[in-house]
C-alpha cells in the first residue's frame, strides 16, 4: 500500500477516527424517515464562497435532553432549522455503561462540507472539526471546559493552493463543480516518498457511464500532474493505484 496510506492515518485522532467513519455517509438520511427539528438559531447558510458558514457551525453545548428524549439505541437523527441534517450519538463506557461523551456531525443536502463537534459527558463542547468530502479543512478548534480556545489546528497547511483554488480551477477549467458532492469525491495529502509535495486527488463521475475522470493537481502551484479515466468501481487491488500509476510514468518519461 502506498505511503499516503500511513501519512493519512498517523494524523487520526479518537475524533478523527469518528470522522472517518461517516465521511462517507454522506450526511444521508433514509428516505421515509420522519425527522424532527431543533431550535437552533438561524444560520445564513453559505458565504460568497459557496461554504457554509463556519462560525454559525459551532453548537457549543450538545442538547442532552434533546437526545435522551429522542435517540433510539444511542443516535439521534433530525434536520434543524437552518435546514442541516445532524446526526448525533453517544459513547459510553465499558463496562459500567456511563456516558463519557458525545459527538454530531451536520451538513446541508448535497454539500460536501461538514461539521463534526465532540462533546463531554456534561454536553460542554472540547472539539470542532471542519472537513471537506474526505479531509480536514480549515482551523479546528480544542475547547476548555468552560469553552475557551485551548488550541487551534490549521488543517490548510502546508497547501498554498488552497481548496478555493482547487474549487475555481475545476470549475473554470474541467466543468466540474466541487461543491456538489453528487460530482464524486476528493482527497489530499502529503506525497512524502516521491514527490515530496501536496496532492489533490480528484474523482469526477461521467454521467451515465460506469467510468469516472481521475485528476491529480499540485497541492503548492495548482498544476494539473495527471488525469487519467477509471471505472467507479475498480479498486486499487484490482488496478494500479492511480498515484503510483503517475508516479512510475514520470519515472519512465513517459509522461
Amino acid at each position: 500500500m502506498h505511503t499516503k496510506i500511513k501519512t493519512y492515518f498517523s494524523a487520526l485522532t479518537r475524533f478523527s477516527f469518528v470522522f472517518c467513519i461517516f465521511a462517507f455517509a454522506s450526511c444521508g438520511f433514509s428516505a421515509g424517515k420522519t425527522c424532527n427539528k431543533d431550535n437552533n438559531d438561524k444560520a445564513e447558510p453559505y458565504n460568497s464562497a459557496g461554504e457554509p458558514n463556519s462560525e454559525k457551525m459551532v453548537v457549543m453545548k450538545f442538547d442532552i435532553k434533546a437526545f435522551n428524549a429522542n435517540n433510539k439505541y444511542g443516535v439521534y437523527k433530525f434536520i434543524d432549522t437552518n435546514g442541516m441534517e445532524v446526526e448525533q450519538h453517544v459513547l459510553r463506557k465499558f463496562p459500567s455503561g456511563e456516558t463519557e461523551s458525545y459527538y454530531e456531525y451536520r451538513c446541508f443536502p448535497d454539500s460536501p462540507y461538514k461539521f463534526y463537534s465532540d462533546y463531554d459527558d456534561k454536553g460542554n463542547i472540547i472539539e470542532y472539526i471542519k472537513s471537506f468530502s474526505t479531509f480536514h479543512v480549515g482551523i479546528g478548534l480544542h475547547y476548555d471546559s468552560i469553552g475557551n480556545i485551548v488550541k487551534e489546528e490549521d488543517f490548510d497547511l502546508p497547501y498554498k493552493f488552497s481548496l478555493e483554488d482547487l474549487i475555481d480551477k475545476m470549475k473554470e477549467e474541467y466543468d466540474v463543480d466541487l461543491l456538489s458532492k453528487k460530482t464524486g469525491s476528493v482527497n489530499r495529502f502529503l506525497e512524502q516518498e516521491h514527490l515530496g509535495i501536496p496532492v489533490y486527488i480528484v474523482n469526477c463521475r461521467i454521467t451515465d457511464t460506469p467510468f469516472k475522470h481521475v485528476y491529480i493537481i499540485n497541492g503548492t502551484t495548482g498544476e494539473m500532474l495527471y488525469t487519467t479515466k477509471r471505472l467507479v468501481m475498480e479498486t486499487d487491488e484490482e488496478k494500479e493505484y492511480v498515484l503510483d500509476e503517475y508516479i512510475r510514468k514520470k519515472a519512465n518519461g513517459e509522461l
